[in-house]
């Protein structure tokens, strides 16, 4: 049976909107050592599943562009499109979930990664219930993350690996994430429940995501 995503209530939408209208938010250069970096947009979108208020992560399939990894829906940006046309149109083709700009509440950072594009992530609640549909072509499964959840104690490590230092969440027994995803919920999660800015573009990222 597919997740039922309802709207975040009235007192949670405000704050979270007064929080990303007072954050001042980082753009980064859109080229990197004379390259111009590729250009993506990602949604993070919040609602209310079983009463908390949880953000939407996605297990991409094993195939194609970062296969197996745990991604925010979204994607490239297509010619023409403005950087929110790209999160709206990414969130509706992967989840399922449909929405307008006026849904939008904000932005974060943007985040420069290792594989060479940047991401611009955009902060969504939807005003109405929607049923979250995976692309089967694209996501293999959609997870719900309870918000607070991102800031709870001992959820941020910094494991050593063969490639030094990296950063990584822990939000379930099974589910590690890593940057660039790990960081940006990072970032969302202190705004959204500490009201505190913390700047994550130079958080490391594993082997793995540089392709």
């Amino acid at each position: 049976m597919a997740t039922q995503l309802h709207p975040l209530s009235d007192a949670w939408t405000a704050r979270l909107r007064a929080r990303l209208d007072s954050f001042a938010r980082q753009e980064a250069s859109p080229d990197r050592g004379g390259a111009s970096l590729r250009r993506a947009s990602v949604a993070l979108c919040v609602g209310t599943v079983g009463g908390r208020e949880s953000v939407v992560l996605m297990k991409r399939v094993g195939r194609g562009l970062n296969p197996g990894q745990f991604a925010l829906p979204g994607g490239k940006r297509d010619p023409g499109e403005s950087a929110q046309h790209t999160a709206l149109r990414e969130l509706e083709e992967e989840v399922g979930v449909r929405v307008t700009p006026a849904e939008v509440l904000g932005r974060l950072d943007d985040y420069v990664t290792a594989s060479g594009f940047l991401m611009q992530p955009f902060v969504i609640a939807p005003s109405t219930a929607q049923r979250l549909v995976r692309s089967a072509d694209e996501v293999h499964s959609v997870h719900m993350i309870a918000v607070e959840a991102l800031t709870a104690p001992g959820t941020h490590r910094i494991a050593q690996t063969a490639e030094g230092p990296v950063e990584q969440w822990k939000l379930r027994s099974n589910l590690v994430i890593h940057a660039p995803t790990g960081a940006i919920l990072h970032q969302f999660g202190m705004l959204a429940n500490r009201g505190e800015v913390v700047r994550v573009g130079s958080f490391a990222q594993p082997a793995f995501t540089h392709t």
